[in-house]
């Protein structure tokens, strides 16, 4: 689907124990007789230097990966003119970070993988437009992709569910969990992950179906809501947890890690701002109603916020 070549460079950025790491990119390029440059940590300077120095081809990132790099400051000068594309993977990319690559004349799109189903199931038409940048694709060859309810009917076009997925290359089950492979495993493999499809045939994903909440009988995506709140020039990264609210059951509680731009003694973003900012992006039962800030999200790699830790500490 990515019409890998056998003269392709890549910098490899996921970490070598993940699926991201071997499967993503390093096993077809071994296999074309392709390059993987690998380092021994993260570093977005060193990244662009194996862009530019290398003559990489192919680069695939979390979106917190491809930001750092866009924030960095060798990101303008940097030669970027030998990638071919650049998939992101992993989470949603936030707008402003895709319009930073398409200003560098980089052709960057979203995909979609899992260890579970192989971590290349969605692919963009070679004829996408920009209007389906939010999306993953359309499901590749040989991939069965669809959309169900709770109960496991198949949800129409545009309504939200988990995504189900089928192809010869998904797993059977976890090695030595038969609780897990039963509630993941079957004819369908359960993702975990929600999304919907366009009448395009376009798959958008919302976000984890484990961090949905309701709030006053409205389904909140967290996904979203951190998006939106991200695209705000004082905030580097942003987590939504629900707390318990009495009039409406549950709200969000926005926690920020400030953008490295603002100083220690500015005034910090009130919460009344930051809803004001969110006006026109999100409607407002989505909101949250809390904010909180800590000087660095806690993360479980160089690029991978720990949610957990995050709810674990501030949800209620």
């Amino acid at each position: 689907a990515w019409g890998l070549r056998d003269d392709d460079v890549t910098p490899m950025v996921f970490p070598m124990f993940h699926t991201g790491g071997w499967n993503v990119l390093t096993v077809p390029l071994f296999h074309m007789g392709g390059e993987v440059v690998i380092d021994r940590e993260f570093d977005p300077a060193q990244i662009l230097d194996i862009v530019e120095d290398r003559s990489a081809s192919v680069l695939v990132a979390v979106p917190a990966v491809l930001r750092m790099m866009v924030e960095h400051d060798r990101w303008s000068d940097t030669d970027l003119s030998s990638l071919r594309f650049v998939k992101s993977g992993g989470g949603p990319c936030r707008e402003s970070v895709m319009e930073a690559w398409w200003d560098r004349g980089v052709d960057l799109s979203q995909g979609y993988g899992l260890t579970e189903c192989g971590p290349n199931n969605f692919a963009m038409p070679d004829d996408w437009s920009r209007e389906k940048a939010h999306t993953v694709g359309v499901a590749n060859m040989h991939v069965d992709a669809r959309v169900v309810d709770d109960d496991g009917t198949e949800l129409p076009t545009g309504e939200t569910g988990e995504l189900e997925l089928r192809s010869p290359h998904a797993g059977e089950g976890y090695w030595r969990a038969p609780e897990e492979t039963a509630e993941t495993f079957g004819k369908w493999v359960s993702t975990g992950d929600l999304a919907r499809v366009d009448e395009d045939g376009y798959v958008s994903i919302a976000g984890r179906k484990k961090n949905l909440f309701v709030s006053g009988g409205e389904n909140i995506y967290p996904a979203e809501v951190e998006d939106a709140i991200a695209d705000h020039p004082r905030v580097a990264d942003a987590v939504v947890v629900p707390v318990a609210d009495e009039q409406w059951g549950q709200v969000g509680k926005a926690v920020v890690e400030p953008a490295e731009t603002v100083e220690t003694d500015d005034e910090p973003l009130t919460l009344a701002e930051l809803r004001d900012f969110l006006d026109g992006r999100l409607a407002r039962f989505k909101h949250p109603r809390h904010l909180a800030f800590v000087d660095q999200l806690p993360r479980s790699g160089p690029s991978k916020i720990d949610r957990d830790a995050v709810e674990a500490e501030f949800g209620e």
